[in-house]
């Protein structure tokens, strides 16, 4: 029995040799990996192939229609980018006194209790989540970092405005800012709070570059790349739509 190998990237920036890529980055193209792919590899490219859990298809598009809801989606992962979470949450709130707020992270649970304190019942906050997709599904804006949660919030619907927490994620963000996935916000590090306040209740204030974001978004991932991946490595998913 003849084994393959597989490989995951979204830099093109470096030799591979495989049977498969995938790289889901939106706009990819065959000629990114001109030169860095030996041999006849099967190349998925582009968001079609995000791999996501099974229930973001189930909840594809769900996201309630702001202003019908005005409730935001924080999230930062689950690493040392959730330092931006408490501050981006205070600004959110302060700017738009409507809107409530969904946050997920492990946080400093001082600093998120003042928080709650302050704002009551319009923030709620837990460390993590069993169905994300779900969680998602609540709210109507989302504001975070990108990596896979990119895809998830463009699937359930979610008009997302981004914060690069890591130099590697600038060129990234700038080009989905530019096919108009997402609003990037700039690098965390860099952004002072003026700044930022303003960004983000320009974000907020744009309604139809919202409205395009959501309909680009639902277009590019449905969550179903995991299924068009097994279709391709199984040989019958040539040409799937």
């Amino acid at each position: 029995m003849s084994s393959s190998i597989l490989v995951v990237d979204d830099l093109a920036d470096r030799a591979h040799d495989c049977d498969v890529l995938v790289d889901p980055g939106l706009g990819r193209q065959t000629s990114d990996y001109a030169g860095w792919v030996s041999g006849p590899a099967d190349l998925l490219l582009g968001s079609r192939y995000a791999m996501l859990k099974p229930a973001f298809a189930l909840n594809h598009g769900r996201a309630p229609l702001w202003p019908e809801v005005r409730r935001a989606h924080v999230f930062f992962g689950g690493g040392s980018a959730a330092e931006w979470m408490p501050e981006c949450i205070d600004i959110m709130m302060d700017v738009e006194p409507d809107l409530d707020v969904s946050a997920v992270g492990i946080c400093s649970e001082q600093v998120m209790d003042r928080l709650m304190e302050r704002h009551g019942s319009r923030l709620d906050w837990v460390r993590q989540v069993d169905d994300m997709a779900r969680h998602y599904a609540t709210c109507s804006v989302a504001l975070g970092s990108p990596g896979t949660a990119t895809w998830e919030r463009a699937c359930i619907g979610l008009p997302s405005a981004l914060l690069a927490t890591a130099p590697n994620q600038i060129p990234i963000l700038e080009g989905l800012d530019r096919l108009g996935l997402c609003r990037f916000l700039g690098p965390a590090w860099e952004l002072k709070v003026p700044e930022l306040r303003s960004r983000i209740r320009d974000f907020l204030q744009d309604d139809a570059a919202r409205a395009a974001m959501r309909n680009f978004g639902l277009s590019a991932v449905d969550g179903r790349g995991v299924e068009r991946l097994l279709r391709r490595l199984q040989g019958s998913g040539r040409g799937d739509a």
